[in-house]
């Protein structure tokens, strides 16, 4: 029987706004912007374009994830100063 070493991994990231960042980068690994789950002050927001919505860019600005399945939030609007930013991995089982 074959033994594997098991990693924990931290499957969020937790900001507070300052008023005028509108990017917060996450480097844990998804397969889809959709399994990504974006919340300011415990309330969900929705992916597209609009200034209350946000897109998840790769490294180079373009649309979606990087090649090792993580990317940067965007904003429409940069969240209010001291507001909590958390994006959570939400991959389906």
């Amino acid at each position: 029987m074959a033994t594997f070493s098991v990693n924990d991994t931290v499957r969020r990231t937790i900001a507070t706004g300052n008023g005028s960042n509108s990017s917060y980068s996450f480097s844990f690994q998804v397969n889809n912007t959709s399994d990504v789950k974006v919340y300011v002050d415990g309330t969900i927001k929705t992916e597209g374009a609009g200034s209350s919505n946000y897109v998840i860019q790769d490294g180079s600005g373009g649309a979606g994830l990087n090649a090792s399945g993580a990317g940067t939030v965007v904003f429409g609007t940069a969240p209010d100063a001291d507001s909590i930013i958390t994006i959570l991995s939400d991959v389906p089982l």
